[in-house]
């Protein structure tokens, strides 16, 4: 994280530049290379460590929306009025929902994502 304003800042100069002043845009992407390069570095030694990731496999709807509903419970007991629930209902749906088409996504056919493009002319 500490590199992540290097990059933005000098890749969006870069691009800025590369378009008045191809050369000094230019070299502004090479400097942005190197915290980039640097980036993926450290994403790749902590992603290669013991228990950097737990895979969770494929689980159903019910489960899903069982879990976010004990959630839900245990994080807003004490709220008095039905008024109020109404946004942190609204919040928890919308959070099962796009859950649940995450995991449909993950888990399409041949484990890929598909995108499908319609040409509309």
């Amino acid at each position: 994280m500490p590199v992540r304003p290097a990059v933005m800042v000098l890749g969006g100069l870069a691009t800025r530049l590369t378009m008045l002043v191809q050369p000094i845009g230019q070299v502004l992407a090479w400097i942005a290379w190197v915290f980039l390069t640097f980036t993926i570095a450290v994403v790749q030694f902590t992603a290669s460590l013991p228990f950097a990731s737990i895979a969770v496999g494929h689980f159903d709807a019910p489960i899903l929306a069982a879990y976010y509903s004990a959630l839900f419970g245990l994080t807003y007991v004490g709220w008095q009025t039905i008024l109020a629930w109404r946004r942190p209902l609204a919040r928890g749906v919308a959070r099962v929902v796009g859950m649940r088409v995450w995991n449909l996504t993950l888990t399409a056919s041949g484990g890929k994502t598909y995108l499908l493009f319609l040409d509309g002319g």
